[in-house]
């Protein structure tokens, strides 16, 4: 019902939403590897940073 009223198939969106989400887990564990833990926390720790400055 849903879906008509949308004119969306749920179904090409789920697996957009799958394809988008391990996308994002394999580019992590990409730079992990490339980089280390310790850079890609480092840099989170910087963006969470620039986020709460934008916000305040």
């Amino acid at each position: 019902m849903l879906e008509d009223y949308l004119g969306i198939d749920f179904k090409r969106v789920a697996w957009f939403s799958s394809l988008v989400v391990v996308v994002a887990i394999l580019t992590t564990f990409l730079y992990w590897f490339i980089f280390g833990f310790e850079s890609w926390n480092k840099n989170v720790q910087i963006a969470s940073d620039l986020m709460l400055a934008a916000v305040g």
